[in-house]
């Protein structure tokens, strides 16, 4: 059974709902994964808003390093993401079960690289989508170089309305810009 599986078995044991749109999401506070194929792309917990933001067709309106590890595997390894969510009682309980899934399934799990730290997984898919991409102008790789090893700085760079066709194209019109963007 691989990785994926046993935490879909366990998701599931733990009474874990699948869903495929952020309005399915329902619960103040909640403990979520988000999977793609044999890939764990990221498994937390917090209120309901950190899991609808990783969802496709969400805006871009957070810090949240996990958006940059989920959009950016939706060039990598297809749309067929796959969320998850499992109601808690309270904020301390939704912390229990994302620890209980951090010690069986770690922080992410790609399947070419093995079970790494957030920032480890952000600078390899940045290296798989930059290797198939071309006329990608310098200026951009360098931003694009420093997200990677500081992920929350994609709320920054999607602010700025000059890249947003580029992310577009490397998170593959997974993510909406900000409301508020600058020229």
């Amino acid at each position: 059974m691989s990785k994926v599986e046993e935490l879909h078995n366990t998701l599931q044991s733990m009474g874990a709902i699948e869903v495929d749109s952020p309005s399915m999401v329902k619960g103040e506070f909640i403990t979520y994964a988000v999977t793609n194929a044999e890939n764990i792309l990221a498994i937390g917990q917090g209120r309901l808003g950190r899991l609808k933001c990783l969802m496709r067709g969400s805006r871009c309106n957070s810090k949240h390093m996990k958006m940059f590890v989920v959009g950016i595997s939706n060039s990598v390894h297809g749309s067929n993401h796959r969320y998850f969510y499992i109601k808690a009682e309270s904020r301390a309980n939704s912390r229990i079960l994302e620890k209980e899934l951090h010690a069986n399934f770690g922080s992410s799990f790609i399947f070419e690289c093995g079970e790494t730290d957030l920032t480890s997984t952000c600078k390899f898919l940045w290296k798989k989508v930059q290797s198939n991409l071309d006329g990608i102008p310098s200026d951009f790789e360098a931003v694009m170089e420093i997200v990677a090893h500081d992920p929350d700085a994609l709320y920054a760079v999607y602010k700025l309305k000059k890249y947003h066709k580029l992310l577009d194209r490397i998170f593959d019109s997974y993510y909406l810009p900000p409301k508020k963007s600058f020229d």
